[in-house]
């Protein structure tokens, strides 16, 4: 904006580049005060009843949306075709969004990812692996200890907020449930959560 004030007389690509610059803060800034609000709410009282929600079902629905945007992508889905968990199905299906999202941020289109889901008499668990380069030690440390929000550069060249992990914890959290980030077998990052299944 600056550079548009200053200059009255300013050239069409360097304009073009200034309002393209201003055109992304300002989406950015959107999708952090967006992910701030969420948040917010996440930390108040739960959504209401928690009904029963086809964990299954909300997976593979965001793997379809992501072959469609990215028909290169490389994603495996293992488990049975429906799964249900105890829960809200808005902050469920955002928690899956953000878990997907994270993957086409942070990998490569050319890496492997592989979704599993699995079950026992009481819980789901849903793990994502993906051959990216995943995260350092001293950072899986940090995150696992719940400080998880990452340097400003690295968010604002993927085009994240920053806050796609404390929204994942906080949604796993408010369904009694469990996370954990290790480093995968596939090379990049291995996501596990589990949740308390539906009677």
């Amino acid at each position: 904006v600056e550079i548009l004030q200053r200059n009255e007389h300013i050239d069409d690509e360097v304009r073009d580049r200034a309002l393209s610059r201003l055109d992304g803060e300002t989406k950015r800034m959107t999708r952090l005060l967006n992910d701030l609000l969420l948040l917010a709410e996440l930390n108040e009282a739960p959504f209401g009843q928690a009904l029963p929600v086809d964990l299954a079902e909300l997976v593979r629905t965001r793997i379809d949306d992501l072959q469609l945007q990215e028909p290169g992508r490389h994603v495996t889905l293992e488990g049975p075709d429906s799964v249900l968990v105890v829960g809200y199905h808005e902050q469920l299906e955002r928690l899956i969004a953000n878990i997907i999202a994270n993957v086409q941020r942070h990998t490569p289109s050319t890496a492997r990812v592989v979704v599993t889901i699995t079950e026992d008499s009481a819980t789901a668990t849903l793990t994502c692996d993906d051959g990216g380069s995943g995260m350092a030690p001293e950072t899986l440390e940090r995150v696992n200890h719940g400080v998880v929000r990452f340097a400003s550069e690295r968010n604002r060249s993927a085009g994240g907020s920053g806050l796609g992990l404390p929204i994942i914890q906080s949604i796993v959290r408010q369904h009694g449930g469990s996370i954990q980030f290790l480093k995968s077998t596939l090379g990049g990052l291995r996501v596990t959560i589990t949740l308390p299944k539906s009677k």
